[in-house]
């Protein structure tokens, strides 16, 4: 059962430290001060599928989202 959220509001205040993050996201972002600047920019970082992971490409790829 989830806690209370009396509860929750008392951990939330507890403090935290980041000590480590590692990341993997479009446009050849490397790091979160890089993928800051591609959202801070409006960078369309969209790109094609990948074919060279060994996938079935015609079971994961909808070449017409949505429908």
């Amino acid at each position: 059962m989830p806690a209370s959220p009396a509860v929750l509001a008392t951990e939330v205040s507890e403090p935290i430290a980041i000590v480590g993050m590692g990341c993997r996201f479009p446009g050849r972002v490397a790091s979160a001060d890089e993928l800051w600047s591609l959202v801070a920019e409006e960078v369309d970082a969209i790109g094609g599928f990948p074919i060279d992971r060994g996938w079935d490409i015609d079971a994961v790829f909808d070449p017409e989202p949505g429908w």
